[in-house]
């Protein structure tokens, strides 16, 4: 979404209000879920933060009220003045006379030996190695790995009986299952071990090709707060008034509610709120996987969820 496809035919910029040319303009690189189409003229886009190709945005209505704003600083140079004429070139010098041979009786200087080559100066600084996509000792660590269904794949009810995974409360930090293949797997480490390795950057979410790096800090003591009564808040603050955890203890009504939510309200609502995981919708009595606010898949334990820390010591 930038002033280089055809996005450009739909929006534009305020630049002309500022002085400033219409173009250029960007928030994303590449194709993105949003705007999904409840966009309304003239309310503001949800900011949902960055990740590696810009922006990450909601139009969701008129949902998004704040005091914060996400501006442009770029300065704008006025255009170049026009170069000067080009001076027509001086004449060619005339040729020197031509010297005459040496008399024959003396004889002829040998030619002088060619100059050796310049040699050539050294470079003022070696050149830079492209930077590395981590920091040295900056590494990615899978804490996760599931479908995000219920322990031992149980059928669960359609009533108010606990629908539960105790696979997200990482408070025993007790290993399940392994780091490699495809099955479920717990990283033998607790909330509070995982944010005393150090400083947590960041937080990825992979399911398929789908993919999302969520920046920081995290408070990664947040793994080890789980609910079990039917429907309750996800408690876990991994960003303060932000994102929170739901480790999958308190689901009904036939589903789980297991994964990453903006803001402690559990319930799906596809093409509203962002939420990374497989939660429950009030009334429907079936779970769904939801990536961001799109709702990717109704087939219960299709997905496999895959989630990483970015840990610097």
């Amino acid at each position: 979404m930038n002033s280089q496809t055809e996005q450009a035919a739909h929006w534009t910029s305020v630049g002309p209000s500022t002085g400033a040319p219409t173009e250029p303009w960007f928030m994303r690189s590449v194709a993105y879920s949003e705007p999904n189409g409840d966009y309304t003229a003239g309310c503001w886009l949800s900011y949902l933060g960055k990740d590696d190709f810009g922006l990450r945005f909601n139009d969701g209505n008129c949902g998004a009220s704040t005091t914060q704003y996400v501006c442009s600083t770029n300065p704008w140079d006025s255009a170049p003045p026009s170069p000067p004429p080009l001076l027509p070139l001086p004449p060619s010098p005339p040729s020197p006379p031509s010297i005459p041979p040496p008399p024959p009786s003396v004889p002829p200087s040998p030619p002088k030996p060619p100059p050796p080559p310049p040699t050539p100066s050294p470079p003022s600084s070696p050149p830079s190695s492209p930077p590395p996509s981590t920091p040295p000792g900056v590494e990615w660590k899978l804490i996760l790995r599931s479908d995000l269904s219920p322990d031992n794949n149980e059928v669960c009810e359609r009533s108010s009986r606990i629908c539960a995974s105790t696979l997200g409360d990482f408070s025993s930090g007790v290993q399940v299952g392994n780091v490699t293949g495809t099955g479920k797997f717990r990283v033998g480490m607790t909330g509070a071990e995982l944010s005393a390795a150090g400083r947590v950057l960041k937080l990825r979410v992979t399911t398929g090709s789908r993919q999302v790096d969520i920046n920081g800090p995290i408070d990664a003591t947040a793994f080890d707060v789980s609910c079990t009564s039917c429907n309750c808040p996800a408690g876990g603050a991994l960003i303060a008034g932000s994102l929170f955890w739901s480790a999958g203890r308190g689901g009904c009504w036939g589903s789980t509610h297991f994964g990453l939510t903006h803001g402690s309200d559990i319930h799906a609502r596809c093409g509203q709120g962002t939420k990374y995981g497989h939660f429950h919708r009030g009334g429907v009595d079936s779970g769904v996987y939801v990536f961001g606010d799109e709702c990717i898949n109704e087939n219960e334990w299709e997905e496999t969820f895959s989630m990483y820390l970015l840990i610097a010591p």
